[in-house]
């Protein structure tokens, strides 16, 4: 998953040089997670930082937010998006066992 994810980074970075123009990039972990089962949604205290996030975004300019398939990234990814009336792109990463 990490090559995944420097490759995507490497391909952000070749598209901004390419257009000549600063992009940030923010890339933030997922609030906490109720419980240890596999798909977990966020606890209550997951769903307090989620909204603490979107207040640090608030005056922040994000055209794009990329997220996984867990349901626990979705909801801290999406109360920003919301707040941002934008779309979440979903990213798909598969298991190499």
């Amino acid at each position: 998953m990490k090559i995944i994810v420097s490759i995507f980074i490497t391909l952000v970075f070749q598209t901004t040089i390419a257009q000549s123009q600063t992009t940030t990039i923010y890339l933030i972990r997922h609030a906490e997670k109720a419980d240890s089962s596999q798909n977990p949604e966020l606890s209550e205290e997951g769903l307090k930082r989620a909204v603490r996030w979107t207040k640090y975004f608030e005056q922040k300019n994000i055209d794009f937010f990329y997220t996984t398939l867990t349901r626990r990234t979705q909801m801290t990814c999406s109360t920003i998006a919301t707040s941002k009336q934008k779309e979440m792109i979903f990213m798909i990463f598969l298991n190499s066992h």
